[in-house]
Order: structure tokens, then sequence, then C-alpha cells
């Protein structure tokens, strides 16, 4: 008789527990562990951790009891509930969206919302959460196509057999898995995880922060905190960083961790100044500013802008600076439309010259068609052009150089010229070579912002960019093209 059978038949238990994992969708493949037991050497199966269901909250929700959530000052989950409820999130990504979409982006609006009414429907939240909530379920979608290719694509590539067969307990229809086979498999997906496996492995301050994050490592360390919230950032980084072994890994992280405990001492001590709006203890040890959108050390869905005004109250601008900095941003906005000038009158020359026609896109659309390929002109007949018609690269230049003093700065957007503002936003990069929106050149006239807080949701975006935003409020904490004459400074003394 067969051992697996003859143990399966002594231990009812263990056949019950395999029929109730398969009827709460775990994963049956691999799902079992065996180990020897006793002397006889009997095989006895154990079950593993199968997929998250969270089946109690449906109870819960047909009961119409909702669960309360607490959140912290930056407006992020916390506490038990705040597990349980990313824990329900991940559930919902899994089974409402198709794992065949290319990007969060492609995902139909009205997945989303479904995914936000159900967990609307389970919980008691503030509808300024939505955009949160659906930023944790584009984490944890991505998250299981991640866990589903290193299941059970990778390591059966050579193995048609079992790299056809649909994973047991997922969902996923035969033609869905059949399409996502072949998408992971492909060349172009492979150097894109090989050199995002490239990327990883060159972090020299990877954290080690498991699903609580740092929302929840602050409340874990509440004892180690105090009541500057710069400082409190930094510990955050730190302990973010912290192996089982209590140990920092790594010469460059070490050296880090040092310097920030001397600046951490400066900054009690009086001694430690910030001359930039968006600077701090942890941007001056890593030597690198904020990125537009988000924060390192604080977790998700927190801008620089947010975070700034929480621990500082507000940010102070001085008068004469804050009129500088309007004056240059003037200055920018018109060098800005005369580079697009210059640009549209060089490819009309070089089109021109090969006697091509030229057709240039007034609206500045991210997805015009593609015009005359400069980059493939001789380099020596592109000078001749641009001496003969007096067109240098010396403004470009100055574009640049303004474009690094506007970099963090905090804008209004609008739709129309002296309309109302539909978005506060960062300025993320100004126009200029090399500057791209998700693999998409950005438009000229238009400058990367980072969009911060959405006045009128539902208010379209000017620059639409192909299978990315529609409107403002889905842009909450992404990067857009918006056109230069339609962005202003913003005084954050008056925000």
């Amino acid at each position: 008789m067969d051992t697996r059978k003859k143990v399966k038949s002594t231990h009812d238990h263990s056949v019950e527990i395999d029929e109730q994992d398969k009827g709460k969708g775990k994963m049956a493949s691999g799902a079992e562990d065996s180990q020897e037991v006793g002397s006889k050497g009997l095989t006895q199966t154990r079950s593993k951790r199968g997929r998250t269901q969270m089946n109690k909250l449906a109870v819960q929700r047909i009961h119409g009891d909702k669960q309360s959530v607490e959140f912290n000052e930056y407006g992020q989950p916390v506490g038990q509930k705040a597990c349980e409820l990313q824990s329900f999130i991940g559930v919902l990504a899994r089974e409402k969206v198709n794992i065949n979409y290319h990007s969060w982006k492609q995902v139909p609006n009205e997945v989303k919302n479904m995914i936000w009414e159900s967990v609307n429907l389970t919980y008691k939240l503030d509808p300024k959460w939505r955009n949160g909530c659906l930023t944790s379920a584009n984490a944890k979608w991505r998250q299981y196509k991640t866990h589903l290719t290193r299941t059970f694509i990778r390591p059966n590539r050579n193995n048609p057999k079992l790299l056809n067969k649909v994973p047991q307990g997922h969902c996923i229809s035969p033609k869905d898995w059949s399409s996502f086979v072949i998408s992971r498999m492909s060349e172009d997906f492979i150097k894109k995880s090989e050199l995002q496996s490239q990327r990883v492995k060159a972090n020299l301050y990877p954290h080690r922060l498991s699903r609580k994050g740092y929302a929840g490592l602050s409340q874990e360390i509440s004892s180690e905190l105090c009541d500057d919230e710069e400082i409190n950032r930094a510990i955050l980084w730190k302990r973010g960083r912290i192996n089982k072994e209590g140990d920092f890994v790594g010469d460059a992280l070490k050296q880090t961790v040092n310097q920030i405990d001397d600046y951490i001492v400066q900054k009690k001590d009086g001694k430690l100044s910030f001359n930039k709006p968006f600077e701090d203890i942890l941007t001056k040890a890593l030597n690198s500013t904020e990125h537009g959108g988000r924060v390192r050390g604080i977790g998700a869905n927190v801008t620089p802008s947010t975070f700034f005004k929480v621990a500082r109250g507000k940010v102070q601008v001085d008068k004469d600076a804050y009129e500088s900095q309007q004056k240059e941003f003037m200055e920018t906005k018109a060098m800005l439309y005369e580079q697009g000038e210059r640009i549209k009158k060089l490819e009309a020359m070089v089109c021109k010259q090969r006697g091509q026609e030229f057709d240039s896109d007034e609206k500045g659309s991210c997805s015009v068609k593609p015009q005359c390929p400069l980059d493939i002109k001789p380099e020596v007949e592109l000078e001749n052009i641009l001496a003969i018609d007096g067109l240098d690269d010396a403004d470009d230049v100055k574009i640049m150089e303004k474009g690094a003093a506007l970099q963090g700065k905090a804008v209004m957007l609008s739709l129309e010229l002296n309309s109302n503002v539909v978005a506060y936003g960062t300025i993320v990069t100004v126009n200029g070579s090399g500057n791209y929106i998700d693999d998409v050149p950005l438009p000229l006239n238009c400058m990367k912002i980072a969009i911060d807080k959405a006045i009128d949701q539902a208010a379209p975006l000017p620059v639409p960019i192909p299978a990315t935003f529609q409107c403002i409020g889905d842009a909450v904490g992404g990067h857009v093209a918006w056109p230069v004459d339609l962005i202003s400074m913003r005084d954050e003394t008056l925000a």
C-alpha cells in the first residue's frame, strides 16, 4: 500500500485540513511538506500557510459591522486593524485585477472603484484615503505577480508541462495563465527583470521593515522618538535597516548611520541649520534631495510638502526670497517657450533639407507622431545649421541651471489661463532632453510635476499620456506633464 495514503488514513485530521485549504483557495501546488516522524520513518504531511482570504470580514460586512481604523498625522493607517486592512486590500487586488494588465494605469477605473467600494463597505474610512487605498492595492497586485513569477514560472522554465499548469487555488483561468506565462518569458520582460535585479543589488541601504512599514515601526519604537519629526525620520530610517541580529550591514550604511547620529546631536544642540525648504538630517546625511511625490523614512502616500508642513508647522518663506523665486520662475517659463520655438524651427530646417514635410503638434501632447529623427542627422550638418541661423544652446544651459533652482518648489496648477486652481504640486524637473514620464518624452513647454493634492478630483489632465492617469484624482502621488503657462508658484505659508 502507498505510504502516503496509509498515513493519510491514519491521520484523518490531515485529510480534513487539505480539503479545507482547497475550499479556502490555498495553494495546493507546493502547499505541503513531508517530514520523517519516529523510528518507522513514516511520512507526515504538513500544511503550509496559504493565501490570505479574510473570510471573516465578509461575514462582518453582511451584518453591517464596519471596522474602525486608526490613522496617524500623515494619514497612514496604523495599529492592529491597519494590518488587517492591508491584508484585505491584498485579497481584493489579487481577486479583482487581472494579472495581464501591463501596469496599474491600464486597470479600468471600474475595477479600481470596485476595490475602493469593497474596502469602504468593510471599514470606516475617510473618502480622502481613496488614493492611499488604491496605491496600496497597486503595490500588492505587483507583489502578487512577482510571487507567481518566482514560484511557478522561473523554477519551471525548462519544464513545459509544469509551466503550463495553472496554479491551484489562485482563481486564474487557463487563458489568463497562458498569456501571463508568455509575457513573463518574453525577452523584453527578462531584460527588464535583470535590470531591476541589478538596481536592487546596487542599493546600498536596503530596508528590513517587513510588512509593518515605517508607520508600524513608528508605533513600535515610540519610546525612542521625540517631538522633533525631522529627528524621528532619521531614527526611523536607521531602525528600518537593522537586521535580525541588531546590526547594520555594509560599510556605506554604517558610515551614513554614524553621520546621522552626529547630525542628530548637532540638531539637539542647536548647531545644525538648513537652507533649503525640503532639507533635514536625512537628506543631509544621504547627500540627496527628496524625490517628488514620496518621502524616505516615512512611508507610503506622504509627499515632501506634506511631511515638512507637519514637521515644521509651516514652511517659512522669506517675502523677498519668494518674490525672487516668482521672478526666476517667470524667466524660466519664458525661456522654455523660446526653447520650444527654437526646437521646432530646427526640426523644420532639418526636414526641409531632407525634402520631408514637418508636422508640428501645437498641443504638446505626449502622444505626438514621430517627427524628423534629429539624432541620426550628421553632427556637422547640425552644427552648420545652428551657426547659420544663430541657434545657440547657451539658453538650454541656463534653463538647466534655473531648473535645478526650481526643483522641489511648490506650485499651483490650472487647466486654463486665469482659471481656478485644480491641483497643488511640486516641480520635479524643468523641460529638457532626457526627461521622460513612463518612457514618454516630456513635451515641449511642459514641466514634470508631482501632484501633491487634487482640488478637483475629476478634472482631466491638460497633457494626456497614453496608458497613464486620465484625471487629476488618480494622479495624486504620481508624475504628470503640465504646460508652463498653466503653472504658478505657491507660497507655502498660505497653504
